[in-house]
């Protein structure tokens, strides 16, 4: 690991320690349990480029906060719709019987650190490990998982998309494109510079939209 993601790491490991207290008045406030505490508090997760991503448990939950919970943070200057955005097609894949973690609390009003969030549940499954035999299987894990992903209904997750407010998806597709030209003036990268506007100039609302998973 090169010294600069050390650094992201312990930073997002101080960023934790400092929100414990606002995550769970939160979640008390939310579940009208003053009584709530954690019995493992948040402890990082690896991966998450643009969110602090970490794992949690409560002592005595509610049904609904039962099993391992995650908490992904946005950062403070990320699109405000993007809880919604991402429990939308979350909780609309998991109704298919997609394999994916349900968003089971949003937060939308900078409640933590200034920043939005969602609490999941934790998936269950193996963590995709870089060990020798795993890595021969992990091109086709990964070929299968989005292909059944590209063959979700869009119906359900277009709909909650339209219940929380989100608009055209233009928009918000336009805020990720301005996002990544800062990240390229911010980085000093201008070689990038072309092939952004090569999306930019190619960005068309599909006619028959598919759910993509955008790494």
């Amino acid at each position: 690991m090169m010294a600069g993601e050390l650094e992201e790491r312990e930073a997002a490991r101080n960023r934790l320690r400092g929100i414990r207290a606002e995550l769970l008045a939160f979640l008390r406030d939310q579940e009208n349990r003053p009584d709530l505490e954690f019995s493992s508090p948040p402890t990082l997760l690896g991966g998450g480029f643009d969110t602090t991503t970490a794992g949690f448990e409560l002592a005595n939950p509610p049904v609904n906060l039962r099993s391992g919970l995650v908490l992904r943070l946005f950062r403070q200057d990320d699109l405000p719709l993007r809880p919604q955005i991402e429990a939308a097609f979350l909780n609309g894949l998991v109704e298919q019987g997609y394999p994916c973690p349900r968003a089971l609390v949003v937060g939308t009003g900078g409640e933590i650190d200034g920043s939005n969030f969602i609490v999941m549940n934790r998936a269950p499954g193996a963590v995709m490990s870089l060990s020798f035999a795993r890595l021969l299987t992990i091109p086709r894990v990964l070929s299968d998982i989005h292909l059944r992903l590209h063959k979700m209904n869009t119906g359900p997750i277009i709909a909650r998309l339209v219940d929380a407010g989100v608009p055209d998806p233009a928009e918000w597709r336009k805020y990720e494109l301005n996002r990544m030209q800062e990240l390229i003036a911010e980085s000093g990268r201008d070689e990038l510079a072309p092939a952004l506007e090569w999306l930019r100039a190619r960005w068309r609302v599909p006619e028959h939209p598919v759910v993509c998973h955008g790494d």
